[in-house]
């Protein structure tokens, strides 16, 4: 039997319609519904952590923890957990955020799950197994792997751990120039688009924690998508 996509029940903080294209209305009753649960963990401090930039319910970091547990990090409405084994969301969100922005990846030989970091996009670890509902994620390590120059936008950033401690982070950038036509009637945005990938090791230290060894890099452009995939 071959194998497909099957997609999964719409997470609790979303109504189902709106994972339904033939039966989705626009109802400002369930918009309003939303943005007072959002203004509620605003209010409570002890969840403000949980407000990050982007639409409510907009993911913004995911991973797997175990063997059937996908986290999904939103924008304001908490980390939901999904076990594939049941196939059934848990009804409460834990509600802080992950640490990473995008994908977090389980490295077996550190124990850590890596990914780059929410707040300034660098490569980070944590240990995910630690944390409880009352007990967020911290950090175990932050590196510089990519030097940003300035002017550099970042669009989107991958890690690929390729084993025995190894690492290739791939990071996608845009800069934007402003420059007038030569008739004086605008300007318009000269845009280059380019990606760094770059190699580096995380190995232990006798004292405990990482240290990070960099090796080659290099930066190609490409056109001006990013892709959807690096593998």
């Amino acid at each position: 039997m071959a194998w497909h996509w099957r997609s999964l029940p719409p997470p609790p903080y979303l109504p189902p319609t709106r994972w339904d294209d033939d039966s989705f209305e626009d109802d400002d009753d369930d918009d309003s519904d939303l943005d007072d649960d959002r203004q509620a963990m605003v209010d409570d401090g002890s969840k403000s952590s949980m407000v990050v930039d982007g639409e409510l319910g907009d993911i913004a970091g995911h991973t797997v923890v175990g063997d059937s547990k996908i986290w999904i990090s939103t924008a304001g409405a908490g980390t939901y957990t999904f076990d594939a084994g049941s196939g059934a969301w848990a009804p409460r969100p834990l509600y802080w955020p992950l640490p990473f922005r995008g994908r977090a990846e389980f490295v077996p030989e550190h124990g850590l799950w890596f990914g780059f970091s929410s707040l300034n996009n660098k490569l980070c670890a944590s240990d995910l197994a630690a944390a409880s509902e009352t007990r967020p994620p911290v950090l175990r390590g932050e590196w510089e792997d990519v030097a940003q120059g300035e002017g550099w936008n970042p669009v989107a950033s991958y890690l690929v751990p390729l084993g025995s401690w190894r690492f290739l982070v791939a990071k996608f950038f845009e800069t934007r120039e402003w420059q007038q036509f030569k008739d004086g009637g605008g300007d318009y945005g000269k845009c280059d688009n380019f990606a760094v990938f770059a190699g580096v090791e995380l190995l232990p230290k006798a004292g405990g924690g990482l240290s990070m060894i960099k090796h080659r890099s290099k930066r190609y452009s490409h056109v001006c998508t990013a892709p959807d995939w690096v593998i």
